[in-house]
């Protein structure tokens, strides 16, 4: 399997970088008007930031993560899935 089939965001986020760097290309060799160019540059943002704000509604609070420091060692939070050692 390729290191790139398990990590969809990647490849979102870098189509999306390369339509920017092509739209950008376009519009300074005044291939595209640049009335189009900036409606395709506000599209290509507006699906950078509906991508950012979903891969942000994908990751678990820090505080939920890591319950607090103890001893300079971390103790584990809920949402970690570790199984805290009974006392």
């Amino acid at each position: 399997m390729s290191q790139t089939t398990n990590r969809p965001v990647v490849i979102v986020y870098s189509i999306l970088a390369a339509l920017q760097v092509i739209n950008g290309g376009l519009a300074l060799i005044d291939t595209l008007d640049k009335d189009i160019a900036a409606i395709i540059a506000l599209v290509i943002g507006a699906i950078t930031a509906g991508a950012a704000f979903w891969v942000e509604s994908q990751v678990t609070p820090w505080d939920q993560v890591v319950s607090k420091m103890q001893d300079g060692t971390v103790v584990a939070g809920p949402a970690s899935g570790v199984v805290p050692p009974e006392a």
